[in-house]
This record gives C-alpha cells, structure tokens and sequence, in this order.
C-alpha cells in the first residue's frame, strides 16, 4: 500500500514539473535563511496495536535556501537544516494506567526540492516536490542517548504549497508548508514485527536575496 502512495506522489512530482513552459528570460540566484515549526511523529507499519497511541512532537527548526531558477516559474532549492523529529508515544498499560514516552532525534536534513510558480501574483501561489536525506547526529530517549538504536541515516519525500513575494527584484519572501514522509525504516533491529519511519509537517518563513 505505501508503496502505491510513493508512487503516486513520485508521478505528482513529474506533473508539477510539467506545469513549466516558460523558459528563463534572465539568470536568477536566490540565496537566504528559514525558520519554522515542525510537528512530527514516528509512524509504525503495520499500525501500532491499540494500546499505543502515537502524538506529533513540535520543534522550532532553521536552516538556508539556496534557489536556482531554472525557468522564470519553476525552481530547484537546496535547503540544509538543523530539525528535531521524534515522537510522543501513550501507552495504555493498564486501566487507569497511561505512560508517556518520548523519543527525539535531531536530524541534519539535505532536501532538494523543485518549486512551481503557479500564477504571477504580487504574492503568487507556489507547488513544491522533491527528496531528502538526512543525517542522525544525535538521538535521545527520555532524555537518555539512543543513537545506536537507530540508522544514520534516513530518506524521504517532501510535498508542499505555499505563497512568495518578490519585493524590488532583490528580496524574496516566502512561507510554506510541507509534509514530509519517510520511505525507509529508520530502527536498526531488523527483528522488528514493525518498520517506523518518520513523517510530519513543517511550516516555515524564508526571506532569500535574489541575484542575476
């Protein structure tokens, strides 16, 4: 099943980029910072039995937007970041009897991402797709290191819309939301009834300088 979803998401990628016609009537350069919020979660397949309940962990996360305009609408971004991702786990273990577990793992993530103008606007509406590795530097368990119970590194899909605002041809703003999903399993035991792989949502501001 989640292989059909990858795929599907994969063709959405090929028709985004389809959408660009238009060819590059001058270089362009964007170069900037971003920050956001990260709402994340660690999901099981097959799903978690019923006694479990998994939440979102929210994160603030930064990181910097390297932009190249391949056409006046369509982009590739290059978008490094530090991002914290984990989950927030509730587990039934008797009646009247819940605990709570937390998981983090803090992640440098290496997307590149292709993003589609929609419509010229003075604030103009935006697609984004593309893929992601990351990289595990660290990773806690209640607030004690797990790193070893977990793959170095992880893979994945980012999808997104959003809104940009070209000021003066020299600055760029941007705000976006994207949602992230993992395509790999991220635990190192392979004895495992289950495969986890990260997943979430991020919302983020960007302000990039342009350059021809």
């Amino acid at each position: 099943m989640r292989l059909k979803i990858h795929l599907i998401l994969f063709g959405g990628l090929f028709f985004l980029l389809s959408f660009s016609s238009n060819v590059l009537t001058q270089p362009k350069l964007a170069v900037g910072t971003v920050t956001g919020v990260n709402f994340s979660k660690i999901s099981m397949d097959p799903f978690p039995p019923e006694f479990v309940s998994i939440d979102y962990k929210t994160s603030a996360f930064s990181g910097l937007v390297l932009s190249y305009y391949l056409t006046d609408k369509l982009q590739v971004n290059f978008e490094p970041s530090f991002i914290e991702r984990g989950a927030e786990y509730e587990v039934a273990v008797a009646p009247g009897w819940n605990e709570n577990y937390s998981y983090s793992m803090y992640y440098i993530t290496l997307p590149l991402v292709f993003k589609e103008k929609i419509y010229d606007f003075t604030i103009s509406p935006v697609l984004l797709a593309g893929f992601e590795a990351s990289y595990l530097y660290r990773a806690t368990y209640e607030n004690a290191d797990y790193k070893d119970e977990f793959n170095n590194w992880d893979f994945g899909l980012d999808f997104g819309a959003g809104f940009e605002y070209i000021y003066n041809d020299e600055l760029l703003v941007t705000a976006r939301l994207n949602y992230h999903l993992g395509v790999v399993n991220i635990i190192k035991d392979e004895s495992s009834d289950y495969t986890y792989r990260n997943e979430g949502f991020e919302f983020s501001v960007g302000i990039l300088g342009l350059y021809e």
